[in-house]
């Protein structure tokens, strides 16, 4: 409350400029798609059909290619939660909730990233809206938020500003702070935990940077500050690991396609991307910052901030091909997959560095400081809407989202470039739409070519062989009706994880895992026959969503406390 009121003419400035940045999409009534979006929405959709029956949609009959995905066990959706919520209030309006979700996210990001610096710098509220702005409208987050909707990522960098103070409070400031890097790497890992394992892999690379340059030595109250940090952490994020294990040890699965690195460019390349804000690029204020800082070194500056700067650099250069890549295995390259992600975690330093730079050089007088605030403001807004009005006019023509009969097609079409509006995103639940790792997170025998094809063809099969059948697809469970001439074991068209449940003609049955990753039910007899696998969250997962909910009033209570105190 103390903060909305010392700073409420902040806050309104960041909820014009959000606005302001989505209002001229929100006016086309239309969402233009690509890269990860579509298989967003699928889950966004998804768990507002959930929400709407009061639970969490764990597994996805309808939605997710209508396979019984168990996604949402590997991939967290804290945030996407966020979304549904804004699809059930908003049901006539999707296109709308889904932009104000959007606006809340860029505003989210710019509230967090000042007031992580305002706490950094001491309370120097100068250099903290200046790196907000820096920071909020920096260019690989653009990417994410905007271009490829890479939205996992996207929330993850909402937060990173947050991890990485509480990391400096706990080795290097006031480690009475420690609680800071228990919700910074809570937030994260929330979002993403891939960007949560690279930002750990930062923080221990700090470490090391630090103890061989002897600017650090561990001692009693870091250990008890990082010992309270770690436990906190585990307490906050058990709804995230807990049933990530519960569902890992059901079945053998693949996350994603094994193959090495892709989008590994040039030192030079990424520099021209920065430049020319194209792609997956590091923005153009941080070409600006890499060769004020080479200035610092002729000058034979040695300062705190130019370390943080020349660190974020560092790991710029480690996105490049400069790094060798291709020497690490092939699982740790699988798993890394796009060098570039670790452009988000070099922007926090990089704009850190910036920030303090251009508040040397404008922030003497308020009306230059004043005049820098509105370039920046104005170029962020301007660029913004350049990148999204580029993007809506490549789009403009391609496939249009609506509603299909395809849910039997033999043939895989992606739709990763798209358009919909309202109405189209409502098809999501009762048509076929494909994506980009559309059997992400399948059993592994679901991934052999043939096998992925009938089962994205929705093929029931008997005996090996296919048979007509006569499906329906709810957000719980899928029915499908068959007409047996004879006995035999039946294969039906869902995900096998160990965990469904299977019932023909309303009785339990027992089931095994097919050869194709799919649920198998043997020795059904022969006439007519309605098999249904359907999945319920159980009790305990919900109980630890309650937990979390009661941590985090309970820390939050605490802190009131202690600043009153």
């Amino acid at each position: 409350m103390k903060f909305i009121k010392r700073d409420w003419l902040v806050l309104t400035g960041f909820i014009f400029i959000s606005v302001m940045c989505f209002w001229p999409l929100i006016k086309t009534h239309q969402i233009y798609g690509s890269g990860d979006l579509l298989f967003h929405l699928n889950r966004m959709v998804g768990f507002s059909e959930s929400l709407q029956h009061g639970t969490l949609g764990y597994r996805s009959f309808d939605t997710l290619s209508g396979l019984g995905s168990s996604v949402n066990f590997f991939y967290p959706f804290v945030y996407i939660l966020g979304f549904s919520s804004l699809f059930v209030l908003f049901p006539n309006s999707l296109v709308f909730a889904f932009y104000l979700g959007e606006i809340i996210v860029l505003f989210v990001t710019l509230i967090i990233a000042y007031w992580s610096m305002l706490s950094f710098s001491l309370g120097d509220k100068k250099r903290s809206i200046v790196f907000a702005l820096l920071y909020g409208f920096g260019g690989y987050f653009m990417y994410l938020l905007s271009d490829q909707y890479v939205l996992g990522e996207a929330f993850a960098y909402v937060f990173l500003p947050v991890a990485f103070l509480g990391f400096y409070n706990v080795f290097f400031g006031n480690k009475n702070k420690w609680y800071i890097l228990s919700m910074g790497v809570t937030l994260l890992l929330y979002a993403h935990m891939l960007t949560t394992f690279l930002t750990i892999v930062t923080f221990l690379i700090i470490l090391l940077l630090a103890l061989v340059t002897r600017k650090l030595k561990f001692n009693v109250p870091i250990l008890v500050s990082l010992g309270k940090a770690i436990l906190l952490t585990l307490s906050l994020t058990a709804v995230i690991y807990l049933p990530f294990l519960y569902q890992l040890q059901q079945t053998t699965i693949i996350t994603t396609i094994k193959q090495g690195l892709l989008f590994l460019n040039g030192l030079g390349t990424n520099l021209l991307m920065a430049v020319n804000g194209e792609h997956q690029n590091i923005g153009f204020f941080s070409v600006i910052a890499f060769i004020l800082m080479i200035i610092q070194i002729f000058q034979k500056k040695n300062d705190f901030n130019l370390i943080i700067g020349l660190f974020g650099l560092l790991i710029f250069v480690i996105g490049t091909s400069i790094f060798p890549w291709y020497n690490l295995s092939i699982d740790v390259q699988a798993l890394i997959q796009f060098p570039y992600r670790v452009f988000g975690i070099s922007t926090v330093f990089i704009m850190t560095f910036l920030s303090k730079i251009l508040l040397e050089f404008f922030g003497g007088e308020h009306k230059n400081y004043y005049l820098l605030i509105l370039f920046l403001s104005i170029f962020s807004l301007v660029s913004f809407w350049s990148k999204t009005g580029g993007e809506k006019h490549d789009l403009e023509g391609k496939i249009f989202l609506k509603q299909n009969n395809n849910r039997n097609r033999n043939k895989e079409i992606l739709e990763n470039n798209f358009v919909t509006n309202s109405d189209g995103i409502e098809s999501i639940p009762t048509s076929r739409h494909d994506y980009i790792g559309v059997i992400d997170y399948a059993p592994e025998e679901s991934w052999q070519p043939n096998n992925r094809k009938t089962l994205l063809a929705h093929e029931v099969m008997v005996n090996n062989k296919v048979v007509k059948s006569s499906n329906r697809y709810y957000f719980n469970k899928i029915s499908n009706k068959i007409n047996l001439k004879y006995s035999g074991n039946v294969d039906i068209p869902v995900f096998s994880y160990g965990n469904e449940t299977v019932k023909v003609d309303g009785k339990n049955v027992h089931h095994i895992q097919s050869k194709r990753g799919s649920v198998q039910i043997n020795k059904v007899k022969e006439g007519i026959h309605t098999v249904s696998v359907s999945y319920k969250t159980p009790s305990w997962i919900l109980i630890l969503w309650i937990w979390t909910i009661v941590v985090w009033l309970l820390l939050g209570i605490w802190r009131v406390l202690y600043n009153r105190n």
